[in-house]
């Protein structure tokens, strides 16, 4: 029988953010929910960040301290932390983003639904684009597989079994971006990602500092060839994955059209319709 107040680990993988991988921590230290443990992995900074992550993990021991001397990116900081890991579950932290209070009870609470063809838990989410304005992004009651091609709706963070990280074959770190989605696109292979009715993690995009799973278009492009080069993907799929281009600006309108126009023609009117008003969204006036 499993215990009831079992061990969670959270990574949150680093470089050059002191004061933003400060604040990631404390939120981490200020949950409701306290058997946790936490690993930063500094990956190479260059500032003051390892000073600063000392100071926190000598006033609380369930911070573990990584450093890679180079950087390596952050797939290879969340490999070496989730293989470190001793929590039974396990998910992350982005070192620009944090957690509101009750975010790893929620999960906890919950976690009965791991055993109900649910792979994983997530959230909607609120991105912070000023010190007043959030945007709620939701990711609907259930997430499966095949709406991952239309968008991630994931986000970057999921919550699950450490096993089934390691039976999924944790991230890809020779990919050049879109590490998440290809990983969750191998983990949905065994069930879904229920999604709790709360905005617990805060996307911070209101700061100066460039985001550290930002990629360039030609990143996304040479991601996209890659899991489209796997074999896996059905032609529906296919297309659904190259519409999510027009987010980074590697697809023309006349090209995002002429995907919506085939998807369409394939009945599949739910990603034409998707992509359709991403388009006009993008394209007019606000």
């Amino acid at each position: 029988m499993e215990e009831d107040s079992p061990k969670v680990s959270i990574y949150i993988p680093t470089r050059n953010r002191a004061e933003l991988a400060r604040r990631a921590v404390l939120s981490v230290l200020d949950q409701t929910y306290q058997n946790l443990e936490i690993f930063v992995v500094n990956d190479g900074s260059t500032d003051n960040t390892q000073a600063v992550l000392e100071c926190l993990s000598q006033s609380d021991d369930r911070i573990n301290l990584l450093r890679n001397e180079t950087s390596s990116g952050a797939p290879a900081c969340r490999n070496r932390a989730i293989r470190a890991a001793s929590g039974q579950y396990i998910t992350g932290l982005d070192d620009d983003d944090y957690f509101t209070k009750c975010r790893i009870e929620d999960f906890v609470k919950n976690r009965h639904l791991l055993s109900t063809g649910i792979v994983g838990l997530t959230t909607s989410r609120l991105q912070k684009v000023s010190e007043t304005r959030f945007i709620r992004i939701d990711s609907g009651p259930t997430i499966t597989r095949d709406m991952l091609f239309i968008r991630n709706f994931i986000g970057s963070q999921v919550f699950c079994r450490k096993a089934d990280l390691l039976d999924a074959g944790l991230f890809d770190e020779k990919m050049p971006a879109w590490q998440d989605l290809e990983l969750f696109l191998r983990l949905l292979k065994k069930g879904n990602v229920a999604s709790l009715d709360n905005e617990s993690y805060i996307i911070d995009t209101s700061h100066e500092s460039e985001r550290i799973s930002t990629s360039k278009a030609g990143a996304i492009e040479r991601a996209y060839e890659i899991i489209l080069a796997s074999g896996e993907l059905t032609k529906t799929q296919g297309l659904r994955l190259k519409a999510q281009l027009q987010a980074y600006g590697c697809l023309s309108e006349g090209q995002v059209f002429a995907v919506i126009c085939q998807l369409a023609a394939r009945g599949d009117f739910i990603a034409a319709r998707s992509n359709l008003v991403r388009m006009a969204r993008r394209i007019l006036p606000a």
